[in-house]
């Protein structure tokens, strides 16, 4: 069994990828995991590259917060995926097509429309994030790789507990919208 789950978010600053880390590891501490949240930014805080790590163990403590081998990464931009596509040996790639054109190797990515799904059912791209968030939250739940499952009630509850009322309730709507479109699609 594996005692650990490595998650990697990377895109530009402005598109929640700092937040959706938070979220992920907040709801980690509430199912019970040990969880450390970590997070860089290019020179520029909107527009420059950013990136959140987050760990997963089980027990009470984090043996590293450093990630070598990501089970999951979430590219939000095309910057983002050229730069760690290559870290992620054995895991999964999840993309946004609108953001991320040129994949190197579709085995090990799945494509989720996460700005196309934003933008369809809410009428703005912003909550795309979101989106992105429920479908690893559901590929999470599925694969339970070394017995690491996130609730979805629990990501639901961080989501909201994250952003302030003005926000919460347009992305746990695209939350639900991400975690239906990975439940209903084949992949």
């Amino acid at each position: 069994m594996n005692d650990r789950l490595e998650i990697l978010l990377a895109g530009f600053g402005g598109q929640g990828v700092v937040s959706m880390g938070i979220v992920l590891g907040r709801a980690a501490t509430l199912d019970g995991y040990a969880a450390c949240q970590t997070q860089s930014y290019g020179t520029e805080s909107r527009g420059g590259s950013c990136k959140a790590n987050v760990v997963l163990e089980c027990g009470d403590t984090i043996g590293s917060p450093v990630i070598e081998d990501p089970d999951y990464f979430l590219a939000f931009s095309q910057a983002a995926y050229n730069t760690y596509a290559d870290s992620v040996l054995r895991g999964v790639t999840f993309y946004d097509p609108a953001l991320v054109q040129h994949v190197k190797n579709t085995e090990g990515a799945i494509a989720v429309p996460a700005t196309m799904l934003a933008k369809e059912h809410l009428g703005k791209t912003l909550a795309a994030n979101a989106v992105m968030l429920g479908a690893i939250t559901r590929v999470i739940e599925e694969r339970a790789i070394g017995g690491f499952a996130l609730n979805p009630e629990t990501v639901r509850q961080s989501l909201a507990h994250v952003f302030s009322p003005k926000f919460k309730e347009v992305n746990l709507a695209a939350f639900k919208i991400g975690y239906e479109h990975m439940t209903e699609s084949a992949r």
